[in-house]
């Protein structure tokens, strides 16, 4: 088993895919979801 978890471990830090394409291919456009987002009232600056 310690063997099994040493290749796994070896194939995910050799992986020649970057950090940013896999997060592109999770979280890119085509994966996202539009917000829509409340509508707030602007208020004054507090004055201290």
């Amino acid at each position: 088993m310690e063997e099994e978890v040493r290749q796994i471990l070896k194939q995910t830090v050799t992986s020649e895919k970057k950090l940013g394409d896999i997060a592109l291919e999770l979280f890119g456009e085509t994966h996202g979801v539009e917000l829509n987002l409340l509508k707030h009232i602007t208020h004054e600056p507090m004055d201290f």
